[in-house]
């Protein structure tokens, strides 16, 4: 999976790969703010609880790119050249 991650990352750069719904991306750049900003729903120096609010969302978010990178693959997987005559 991560090697097709980075290969659909490549291919949404190169912008042969567009059909990332912008409510993806839009949860990675909210994830990413959350994790490292220092306000927290639940502060990190509560002892356990305190990275449960981040586990969740992060679970739901590698849940959301799973479901990406296998439609990446299908997506792919048609692009390729069908091996008969041209």
């Amino acid at each position: 999976m991560i090697g097709s991650f980075f290969r659909m990352i490549g291919a949404w750069r190169k912008g042969r790969y567009r059909e990332i719904p912008w409510k993806t991306i839009a949860f990675a750049v909210v994830l990413l703010l959350y994790l490292f900003s220092p306000i927290d729903i639940i502060p990190d120096y509560i002892p356990f609880f305190g990275v449960v609010d981040d586990a969740v969302l992060l679970g739901l978010f590698l849940r959301s790119l799973q479901k990406e990178v296998r439609r990446f693959t299908e997506w792919e997987g048609r692009q390729a050249p069908s091996g008969g005559p041209s």
